[in-house]
This record gives C-alpha cells, structure tokens and sequence, in this order.
C-alpha cells in the first residue's frame, strides 16, 4: 500500500521513482486505480515501464486490496488524507495530497469593467492544486514576482484551462461560491454592507422551496470555513482583504455554532499560492459565464434580490460548486 502511495504522489509530481537499483523519470500525470492492476500491453513510457516492473505480487494486491470497502488502499488513503480520489471523464483518478492543511482563498475578476465575478473556494490542499496548474497545465508566470496570473495567460493557454476545468476544479476545491454583481462598482452606500448583503444574499430568502438546502449548504460553507486560513486578494476597492474575510465568514456563520472565528493570512498574491489558485479559477469562470448562462459544473445559486434593492438597477447573480460527498449531504 505504501509503494501505492509512493508512486501516485511521484508521478503527480513528475519526479523520479527508484525501484531497486532502477530509477524512472516520471513526467507529470494523474494516476488511475486501473493502472496498477492491469497487466501493461507496452512500455510505451516510463510510467508504463514502472507498473510493468512491479513484482507481479504487488499487481496481486492491488487487484483484491485497491477497491476493498474501509480496509482498502482508496478508502484508507482517503481517510489518512494521504490521497483524493477525483473523476475525469466517468474514470476515478488518484490526487496525492501534499500538503494537510485546509485554506479558503477570495478573488475576483471583472468582467469589462461592467461586472464582477467574486470567486471563494475551500481548497482542501492548496500545494496540489498549485502543481497541476504549474507542472501539468505548464502555465506560465509573471516575470517581476513569478506568480500566476489569469490576465497574464494568452489565448492558448488559457483555452488550455479552459479544457481542463473541471479537473482543476476537482483537485483545488471542496467547495466554490460565486457571485457575479455590478454592486460592488460604483456602489451607493457603504462597501462593508454592500458585500455583507451579498453573501446574504446567497442563503436567505426562498424558504418554502429550497429553504432547507440553502440553509444545510450555509453550515457547510461555515464548517470548512471557520477558524480556517483565509487568503484574500486585495482587489476589492476600499474593503481591506482583513475585512472581507471578517464579513464573509460572519455572515455566514451567522445564527450558527461555534462562534465565528476569523484567521486571516496577511499575504500578496505573489506571496500565497491559494490566491494565485483562486485567481486563475475565478478568471475562467468569467470566461465560462460570459460564453454560458450556467457553466458545468457550476450549479445556479437562487439570489434574494431583496437584499439589493437600495442598490438601484444593479443585478446579483450566484452559482457553488461542492464536492459529490458534500453535494448529496446538502440536499
């Protein structure tokens, strides 16, 4: 089970995997549980010479232990948090996870100077995400302070993301809510209450329909929210990032236990990684809601138009996103 976890986290980095007194250069690539227990037809990369290298007692193993229900190596990474276990297109595919700390990260994008698309994401491991985007999308940085930046892609690559989206979404959340609001530009009263109303916005209203989801997918939110890393950028006009992650956590905890309690992470974008995370999400879902009325794999978030009513002419739209565990636990 330990070579299990040793070569999927290998090969998600594209580092080299020694077996004996041979060495692998793995190129960067998501495992698959099929791989370790099919017989190999050719070695047709180093990936495929290395399953093929395995003593056929280890193909053994993975065959009866890989699937097997809480004592198997899927269920059993899961629970240690050594390994997420993703699908991309209908097929499981394996996440080593590098770092075991959970952050929440806020950006945002504009979308010509019209509208702005306010992305927060609960990123169960931030480091994992930051290496797709770095070693298997191959993006590329900004040359003063080396970081990602969605303005930055050209068209290439960011239809490269584009492509790839539901796997990054997959690998960098646990769950993502997103407003699309021109409240925030220009606004008519106070910043702190506007974006207060806008996250309040996400979860009132509605009760006799969805009343009792919204409600269960808030205290889900606040769950993975609270005391809880915060990484904010500083792109929200006069609200400092500290205040943003204040306002957002509490009124999302709002009437909820245990009491709110903010962490936030006084970092630059070129200083946190989630942000620049978060960053090239939110841009391509600006892009995806500029093409599409409701992306895939985003689902429409009903928003209670009350809570913009002083905010003249002005229009909120939202959609989330969580993980299918989370998702069935919601509704």
């Amino acid at each position: 089970m330990e070579t299990f976890f040793d070569i999927v986290r290998a090969a998600y980095l594209g580092e080299e995997y020694r077996l004996g007194t041979t060495a692998f250069k793995l190129s960067p690539r998501i495992t698959r549980p099929y791989d370790f227990s099919r017989r190999t037809a050719k070695k047709a990369d180093e990936h495929e010479r290395l399953i093929s290298s395995l003593d056929s007692r280890f193909r053994d193993a993975a065959r009866s232990d890989l699937y097997r229900k809480d004592t198997g190596w899927l269920d059993r990474g899961k629970r240690d948090r050594k390994i997420r276990v993703i699908q991309i297109d209908d097929e499981l595919h394996i996440i080593p996870t590098l770092v075991q700390e959970n952050t929440v990260a806020v950006d945002t994008s504009t979308i010509n100077n019209s509208a702005m698309v306010l992305g927060i994401c609960n990123m169960p491991d931030f480091q994992s995400a930051y290496t797709y985007l770095e070693k298997h999308l191959m993006l590329p940085k900004t040359h003063n302070h080396k970081e990602f930046h969605w303005s930055k892609l050209n068209s290439e690559t960011r239809q490269k993301v584009l492509d790839n989206f539901s796997t990054l979404l997959q690998i960098s959340c646990n769950a993502l809510l997103v407003i699309r609001t021109d409240t925030l530009l220009s606004p008519s009263g106070k910043h702190e209450n506007i974006f207060s109303n806008l996250i309040e916005g996400c979860f009132s209203g509605y009760e006799t329909t969805e009343g009792r989801f919204r409600h269960s997918l808030r205290k889900h939110l606040y769950a993975m929210t609270n005391k809880t890393p915060i990484h904010c950028d500083a792109d929200f006009g006069p609200l400092k990032p500290l205040q943003v992650a204040t306002i957002y956590l509490k009124r999302l905890g709002h009437g909820l236990q245990p009491d709110p309690t903010p962490t936030f992470v006084n970092l630059r974008s070129h200083e946190s990684q989630p942000i620049q995370v978060a960053d090239i999400l939110v841009g391509a879902i600006r892009t995806k809601l500029q093409e599409e009325k409701n992306p895939s794999p985003l689902t429409p978030l009903k928003f209670d138009k009350r809570k913009i009513k002083s905010q003249k002419g002005k229009t909120a739209s939202a959609w989330y996103w969580t993980n299918p565990k989370l998702a069935s636990e919601s509704r």
